[in-house]
């Protein structure tokens, strides 16, 4: 190991792992011999203590470990290329690939492999020579690899970031944003007019194409705002009632700004417009159970009890006023719900008269054993309503010495009036 200026020890390999991390490609230590370095000691420079944790990958990132969707790498290749079927009869194989586009037949299996072309294999070669048939548009997909290689080949290993918005068809501001989210740094270089240009390596021109191409351009799809505009909607309610009929937003590269934003695809208007003429209708005066508890001041127990007794055949399914779909009861049934309400406010409460369970409890004897004895007490029952307006017969608080003065005598006795 060799002690830097500040008295820090450096692994080759651990300083090399954070330079790669960080994108730095002018390393000051590169001129110091690997071997020399690591035959100071050979003492860790990192310990358990003083390792810090790498950052965590950055979305971007993450991109990279995931393959290309071969939809999408067609995608941005028709935007530019007229793809048509081959119309000299001659079908897509490696061979015939290879040679239209002057590429060795093993580059174009081998790239094919990587791109995601699936070949079918031939056994109808007249000349018996084993083949593959690779499908539309193999052609213009592996011509256009091949000259994005030898485009790139021919750069130096630095390049500069308005060559880099020339090669990928983006912003120089694009290109640094994206270079920096990969973990790259623009490297400032004197310039021939005198001032500096602003470098970047050139590996990240591969790794930058990779992001583009994971997602489709814009094409004629629709942003979210244009969609909400169109419709009268708002987003958030877009995203649940399209979502229901597999209208999906998908991400896309935006043609205006370049950020990559979620677009609805060309049909979507007239989706929403088959879905809207399927909604029901607005709910207008009709009201939901929660809307009559709320008019009524009642429980929402107490209202889809009374609607569950009603058993009403006319109730619909209506939009709310955030246009949800809900069971809606017209304004007849609700006039119903309304009056038995105002006869429930008008029962007494139950204040301290007993129902038959509390009168069982309060005289330590089962419900039956109370019920058939209320008939021989001289109380009479009242309808009294409790907090959540539920309606029951109650007795008086004198029907609890009542029961207790012929709490011991036999039931057939009280039959034959024998007390």
């Amino acid at each position: 190991m060799e002690n830097s200026s500040d008295g820090l020890l450096f692994d080759e390999k651990a300083r090399r792992i954070i330079l790669a991390h960080y994108g730095i490609q002018n390393d000051p230590y590169d001129d110091l011999d690997s071997r020399e370095v690591s035959e100071v000691t050979q003492e860790p420079y990192f310990t358990n203590e003083t390792l810090m944790p790498m950052p965590e990958k950055s979305y971007a990132q993450e991109l990279l470990d995931q393959p290309v969707p071969l939809a999408s790498r067609i995608a941005h290749l028709v935007s530019y290329i007229d793809i048509e079927p081959s119309t000299h009869g001659e079908l897509n194989t490696e061979y015939s690939i290879a040679k239209q586009i002057g590429a060795p037949v093993s580059w174009v299996k081998k790239r094919a492999i990587e791109i995601g072309i699936e070949s079918t294999p031939s056994h109808f070669d007249p000349d018996d020579i084993p083949h593959n048939i690779y499908p539309s548009p193999s052609l213009e997909l592996l011509r256009e690899e091949l000259r994005w290689h030898r485009e790139i080949a021919e750069l130096d290993t630095e390049v500069k970031v308005g060559e880099f918005g020339r090669l990928l068809g983006k912003t120089e501001e694009w290109s640094m944003k994206y270079a920096s989210e990969l973990g790259f740094v623009v490297n400032y270089v004197p310039s021939e007019s005198g001032g500096r240009a602003r470098m970047l390596p050139r590996v990240a021109l591969g790794q930058l194409r990779h992001l583009i191409l994971m997602f489709p351009p814009q094409d004629d799809w629709l942003t979210e705002n244009e969609v909400s505009l169109v419709t009268g909607r708002e987003p958030e309610w877009l995203a649940s009632h399209l979502g229901r009929v597999g209208i999906m937003t998908q991400q896309r590269w935006s043609s205006l700004t370049g950020k990559l934003l979620h677009f609805y695809p060309p049909d979507t208007e007239e989706a929403y417009l088959r879905m809207k003429s399927e909604l029901p209708q607005p709910a207008g005066n009709w009201l939901s159970a929660a809307g009559i508890a709320r008019k009524l001041a009642m429980t929402d127990e107490w209202t889809s009890a009374r609607l569950r007794e009603i058993n009403d055949s006319t109730a619909e399914t209506r939009l709310n006023d955030i246009n949800v779909p809900r069971l809606h009861y017209s304004p007849a049934t609700v006039a119903i719900v309304e009056y038995i309400a105002e006869m429930a406010k008008g029962v007494p409460e139950i204040e301290d008269w007993y129902s038959v369970s509390s009168l069982s409890r309060a005289i330590n004897m089962s419900d039956s054993w109370v019920a058939r004895r209320l008939s021989y007490i001289a109380s009479v029952p009242q309808l009294r309503r409790d907090s959540a307006y539920r309606i029951f017969a109650h007795y008086p608080p004198e029907a609890l010495d009542e029961l207790r003065q012929i709490q011991h005598v036999k039931l057939s006795d009280l039959r034959a009036g024998n007390l």
